[in-house]
């Protein structure tokens, strides 16, 4: 993280104590990860699935299904404070089911290809696991 710090979000398995994401900070490299770097994200609504994350021009990105129940609803977040709080506003990348999330972005060292973040996740229209999709998404709303 920008702090210097390693975060690791996770999936919550058992829904333990919410129906959100689980996340540890190591302050020393990931040598340990010390129980009082440990919270509950209540703002990241997590069905239990493996999720997409991308720092990017010290901006923290998230993907995942952000519903409490079912895995539907791809939405883009992001975090200006290395993910201790998240915009209010968030991007639906696909409305139906949708599983795994994962991100990218081309380092080019191109000031367009620095608009743009990449996501590849699971997505169908009646089960998550029809079709694995692909997505460009401009940073700043353009095409």
């Amino acid at each position: 993280m920008n702090d210097g710090s390693i975060m690791i979000n996770v999936r919550n398995q058992n829904n333990y104590h919410c129906h959100c994401r689980i996340v540890v900070r190591s302050l020393d490299g990931g040598l340990t990860l010390p129980v009082e770097e440990l919270y509950f994200d209540y703002n990241l609504i997590d069905p239990v699935v493996a999720a997409g994350a991308l720092q990017k021009d010290g901006v923290l990105y998230f993907t995942n299904p952000s519903n409490d129940q079912k895995r539907v609803n791809l939405t883009l977040r992001w975090s200006l404070t290395d993910g201790k709080s998240w915009e209010n506003k968030a991007v639906q990348i696909w409305p139906g089911p949708s599983g795994y999330s994962c991100m990218t972005t081309l380092n080019t060292g191109s000031v367009e290809d620095q608009k743009y973040i990449y996501v590849i996740y699971e997505k169908g229209h009646k089960d998550i696991i029809e079709t694995i999709s692909f997505v460009k998404i401009h940073l700043y709303g353009g095409h």
